[in-house]
């Protein structure tokens, strides 16, 4: 079984692109490290990787700086630059959570619709 579930911040500005099949979203979300070790980092970062509707949504209500929680799978990736091997780990988003409390809510949001979720 390949399923992961995380919860954190959004690092980056989401910048939604369109190819001719579908919309691709990437962001990276920080995800506190429940026990800190000295010179260890406190956070780690995944690389997420958001399709069609769920792209759309994720990018319409989100920006950097909300939690989200998401839930996906692992895929492996490698390529070559410049000669050398590059490998990279994503995070297939499937679904994701709305985890902003309102009072980190701002006032520019829209209503969600039916029609706007993915599912």
């Amino acid at each position: 079984m390949n399923s992961i579930q995380i919860m954190g911040r959004i690092t980056n500005d989401l910048e939604l692109k369109s190819t001719s099949e579908t919309c691709v979203l990437n962001f990276t979300v920080a995800v506190n490290r429940t026990f800190k070790k000295e010179g260890q980092p406190d956070a780690d970062f995944f690389n997420c990787t958001a399709f069609g509707k769920t792209a759309e949504t994720i990018a319409k209500y989100h920006e950097k700086g909300h939690r989200i929680a998401v839930e996906g799978s692992i895929q492996f990736s490698s390529y070559e630059k410049e000669g050398l091997k590059i490998n990279k780990t994503s995070l297939i988003v499937g679904k994701f959570h709305f985890c902003q409390d309102k009072k980190e809510q701002t006032q520019n949001f829209e209503p969600i619709t039916d029609d706007d979720l993915p599912f």
